[in-house]
């Protein structure tokens, strides 16, 4: 097919087991996605955005469409919500094949916050977020950007909605150049813990690693801001700034917003296969070439940086031991070293085939919350990391993901996040302490990973 800039769309309606599926393929070079997305006024869910465009782990950018459930915690807390999905999900129909290549077809979105930990900790942090422990709404269809081909391919079981989607695509097509941004203000980010405080933690986590109590945490710390204006539109700066494979946007409810340019996927799974990519060891970029190659074998040879990942790498390993079949399991191309637009990281890669009567809540229960951002042994790592920390984390380090009908899914790591709460704007950096940790050195490497998303903060007009 020839790649132009004007749309060519190709249709079908097939039914399969009295599911209709109508589908449209619209072919458009330099689409902006993010901006029909902001247009489209159709009940929508979040947006999954790899806005690093054709990735080495994501070629695809896609939003629910035609929600009709919603499970969270702010509705009822007492329902076993993944018990729920689980019963829904794998009762699907058969898919046509036409649209089985497609990472969501159907299914649900939504997001776990930290705390909604699988694990009995004692004490456990009341929560200080307005956040919900968890929200995940199911989506009758969706909307999907091929990065690699340029198409967009729309799937949903309602007439009605197929006939409004190609409708208001032909108006954002006449109107997009006639769209004005809506301004948007936000205050200097502030930390809420000094460097002085900071160092003193981070000796109490090596005390706690010296005394034998975990081999390594990951402590994080908050900058907070007081945010006006549209979010999708500091959303649309922080994914310029950084894009990353794992980016979404996800507005939760009237006044809260999730804006995430994640790196990390927590899991993948597709044809009962799962996968791990934990991300430990971080360096800065240099602007010179020459530098930046230095910097890459400098981490490439970082004792202290390799032995983080080998111990987040073992971990994984020993929770996917949970839920996967006895030798199934490998390390793949470990390390690789992967790029980004202020950074350089480390990353991992465990796979293993799960056990064909593997819950959903026995995944999660098992790889939930990350290894990279809780610690070694992780369930010890987490009730210090509740004892030194100020604050609950809430939706930051949790996950973000989707469950498909076909039982595939796939779940970031909230980090390189952003959460707005009415006009509260909060930002949380973290980092691995081992027992060679150097608390100066931890807290610039905090700060490089923030600098990504305070760049996208300070393009625009700063309030005094």
């Amino acid at each position: 097919m020839i790649q132009t800039n004007k749309p060519m769309m190709f249709s079908f309606c097939k039914d399969t087991n009295a599911t209709k599926y109508y589908e449209v393929i619209i072919k458009y070079k330099n689409f902006d996605f993010i901006s029909f997305y902001e247009f489209i006024s159709i009940q929508k869910g979040p947006l999954f955005d790899s806005s690093m465009g054709s990735s080495t782990y994501s070629n695809w950018s896609f939003f629910g469409i035609q929600p009709s459930k919603k499970l969270s915690s702010s509705i009822n807390n007492k329902t076993d919500f993944l018990e729920q999905i689980q019963a829904e999900i794998f009762n699907h129909k058969e898919i046509p094949k036409e649209i089985n290549d497609l990472p969501f077809i159907a299914g649900y979105m939504g997001f776990i916050s930290y705390e909604k930990s699988f694990e009995n900790l004692n004490p456990k942090k009341p929560t200080s977020s307005t956040f919900p422990e968890y929200q995940f709404e199911h989506y009758d269809g969706s909307i999907t950007l091929n990065h690699k081909t340029n198409e967009i391919i729309v799937v949903t079981s309602d007439l009605q909605t197929y006939e409004s989607i190609l409708d208001q695509y032909q108006k954002y097509i006449f109107c997009k150049s006639k769209t004005t941004k809506k301004p948007v203000s936000i205050s200097k980010a502030k930390p809420q813990l000094m460097k002085a405080d900071y160092l003193q933690k981070i000796k109490q986590i090596l005390e706690n690693i010296k005394c034998g109590n975990i081999y390594q945490a990951n402590f994080t710390h908050k900058l907070i801001a007081e945010f006006h204006g549209n979010p999708i539109e500091l959303y649309k700066s922080l994914r310029r700034f950084n894009p990353s494979p794992y980016s979404c946007y996800y507005q939760v409810s009237e006044d809260l917003f999730i804006l995430s340019s994640s790196p990390e996927r927590l899991f993948k799974i597709e044809q009962n296969i799962i996968t791990s990519n934990p991300i430990k060891g971080t360096i800065k970029r240099d602007a010179n070439p020459a530098r930046d190659k230095t910097q890459k074998k400098i981490l490439l040879n970082s004792p202290k940086d390799r032995a983080e990942l080998t111990m987040i790498v073992d971990l994984i390993r020993n929770d996917l031991g949970r839920i996967c079949e006895f030798g199934s399991i490998t390390v793949n191309q470990w390390p690789t070293l992967e790029t980004f637009q202020k950074v350089h990281h480390l990353v991992g890669e465990i796979q293993g085939k799960l056990n064909p009567k593997t819950t959903l809540n026995q995944i999660f229960s098992s790889i939930f919350p990350g290894g990279s951002i809780t610690g070694a042994p992780k369930i010890r790592s987490m009730e210090i990391i509740d004892k030194i920390e100020d604050s609950s984390r809430g939706p930051y380090t949790g996950s973000i993901g989707y469950i498909d009908l076909r039982g595939n899914m796939e779940f970031n790591i909230l980090i390189r996040t952003i959460l707005i709460e009415k006009n509260k704007l909060t930002l949380q950096v973290g980092g691995g302490i081992v027992a060679d940790s150097d608390p100066k050195k931890e807290y610039e490497e905090t700060m490089h990973k923030a600098e990504a998303i305070l760049d996208a903060l300070n393009h625009f007009e700063l309030e005094k």
